[in-house]
C-alpha cells in the first residue's frame, strides 16, 4: 500500500502516532525499528536488513544482551539518582520517565523480563533500597560518592552547631533578664516608679512640658540653663521657676546615680551567686562529693573513638543495604582510629568498611567475655557478671591483674568478644 500523501489528514495522523510510544512487544532493538502492529512486525521479521542484525546477534548473544542489559541499568540509576536523590520513590514511575524518551533502552531486550525482577536486582545488588507496599515496589537510591557525602555531613554539623549556639544565646538573654529583673526588685522597682512618676501628681496639679533651650546669645536665662518649664496659665512664675530648679536637679542626680546602681546590682548578684554555690558544696555530704569526683575521672577517661579488634558490633546504618542492615559483625581491624572492617558474622566472605558512627556496640549475655572499649579499663578483657537494665549499666570482673570489679559500666563502654 503506497504512503499517504503528504499534507493529508492520514499523514499527519501517521506521523502524530510514530512519535508516541507504541508497544513494546512491536519493537526490535537490533535494528532499533518500531511497528505499529503484528502484521508490521512480522514483515519486519522477514526483512533483509533484520536477517543481517540476526545474523550478528546470534555470533555474541550473551555479550549483546549483556550491553543491552547494561545500559538499561545506567540509564535507570541515572534518572532516579538525577529526579529523585535519595528519595524513596515508586520503581514504576522512574519507569515511566526512563522511557518518555522513545529511542530508550527497551527491557525487551534485556536479562530482566520484568520490572519487579529488575527492581529486585537492584535490591540484592545493594544498589539500592528496595521494599514492597500495597501500591507496588518502592525503591531509594543509596549515595556512595565520597564528596557528596561529606559535603552532607558538612552541612549537618554546621546546622548542629548553629542551633546549639542559638539556644545558648537565648539562654544567656534569658538569664540576663532574670538577673535585671532581681536587681530591680531588689532596688525597689525605681524603674516602675519612674516611669509612672506622671500619674502621681496632687489634685489641681498642673501639668508641665520641658522645653530644651538653644545655644545662642539671646534668651537670656532661659538658654543658658538648657532646659526649662513652661506652665499654661502660669500665675505666679517665680514658684514655678523655683520648683523647676528643684526637679531638674534631682532628675539629673537620679539618673546618674541609677547607672552606677544597676553596675553595684550586677556585682552583687554575680558575688552572692558565687557565695551560694560554695555554701552549696559545703553542705553536700562526703558521699555525694566523692561521687562527683569519681563521674569528672570517668568523664577524663572517655574518648570520642572506643573501635577495638575483635570486638562483636552491630550494623545501625541503612546506607549498606537491607542484607546487612541491623546484623551483627566482627571488627578485623581498625582504620585511623575512627572506622574500622567489619567482616558479617553471617557471611564471613563480607567485609565491610564503616565508620564507628554506623556501628553500635553488643552487650551479650551474662557470663560471656567482653572488652572494655571506653571509660576506666578502657582496652581490658572482662566478664559480664550482670545486667542492670533499669540503670543502662553493668558489672563487669576484670580478667586480666587482680581480676578486680569494675561496677555501673555504661552498654556504649564494652562490647562483646568473638570467641
Amino acid at each position: 500500500m503506497p504512503k499517504a500523501e503528504r499534507g493529508t489528514p492520514k499523514d499527519i495522523a501517521n506521523r502524530a502516532k510514530s512519535k508516541g510510544l507504541q508497544k513494546l512487544k512491536f519493537y526490535c532493538q537490533m535494528c532499533q525499528k518500531q511497528c505499529r502492529d503484528a502484521n508490521g512486525m512480522k514483515c519486519h521479521e522477514t526483512s533483509e536488513g533484520h536477517l543481517r542484525q540476526m545474523r550478528i546477534f546470534s555470533e555474541n548473544s550473551g555479550g549483546i544482551v549483556d550491553t543491552f542489559s547494561k545500559d538499561f541499568e545506567d540509564y535507570f540509576l541515572d534518572s532516579l539518582k538525577r529526579r529523585h536523590g535519595v528519595k524513596r520513590v515508586r520503581a514504576n514511575l522512574v519507569y515511566n520517565e526512563l522511557i518518555a524518551d522513545k529511542h530508550h533502552v527497551h527491557m525487551n531486550s534485556t536479562m530482566w523480563s520484568s520490572l519487579t525482577v529488575f527492581v529486585q536486582y537492584l535490591g540484592k545488588k545493594g544498589i539500592c533500597i528496595v521494599d514492597e507496599s500495597e501500591r507496588g515496589w518502592f525503591v531509594q537510591y543509596i549515595e556512595r560518592d565520597v564528596v557528596k557525602l561529606a559535603k552532607a555531613a558538612t552541612t549537618k554539623e554546621r546546622e548542629i552547631k548553629e542551633r546549639e549556639e542559638e539556644e545558648r544565646s537565648q539562654r544567656r538573654m534569658q538569664k540576663s533578664m532574670l538577673e535585671a529583673s532581681r536587681a530591680a526588685e531588689e532596688e525597689g522597682g525605681w524603674g516602675e516608679k519612674e516611669a509612672t512618676k506622671l500619674g502621681e501628681r496632687k489634685e489641681g496639679e498642673r501639668v508641665e512640658i520641658g522645653i530644651k533651650g538653644g545655644g545662642g546669645g539671646g534668651g537670656g536665662g532661659e538658654a543658658e540653663q538648657g532646659l526649662k518649664r513652661k506652665c499654661a496659665f502660669d500665675d505666679d512664675d517665680e514658684e514655678d521657676n523655683d520648683n523647676d530648679n528643684e526637679e531638674e536637679n534631682n532628675r539629673n542626680s537620679n539618673g546618674n546615680s541609677k547607672v552606677s546602681a544597676l553596675d553595684s546590682i550586677m556585682n552583687a548578684n554575680k558575688h552572692r551567686s558565687a557565695v551560694e554555690e560554695q555554701e552549696k558544696q559545703k553542705k553536700k555530704p562526703k558521699k555525694e562529693k566523692e561521687k562527683e569526683k569519681k563521674k569528672e575521672k570517668e568523664k577524663s577517661k572517655i574518648k570520642k573513638h572506643w573501635l577495638h579488634v575483635g570486638i562483636v558490633v552491630k550494623v545501625v546504618s541503612k546506607d549498606v543495604g537491607k542484607l546487612h542492615y541491623k546484623s551483627k559483625g566482627v571488627v578485623v581491624e581498625v582504620v585511623d582510629r575512627f572506622a574500622a572492617k567489619v567482616t558479617m558474622i553471617s557471611d564471613e566472605s563480607v567485609v565491610i568498611l564503616l565508620d564507628q558512627d554506623d556501628l553500635r556496640t553488643v552487650v551479650g549475655k551474662v557470663g560471656e567475655k567482653v572488652k572494655i572499649v571506653n571509660g576506666e579499663g578502657r582496652g581490658k578483657v572482662a566478664i559480664l557478671e550482670e545486667i542492670r537494665v533499669e540503670e543502662f549499666v553493668c558489672r563487669l570482673k576484670l580478667v586480666e591483674g587482680a581480676g578486680g570489679v569494675v561496677d555501673g559500666v555504661e552498654y556504649e563502654h564494652f562490647s562483646k568478644l568473638h570467641v
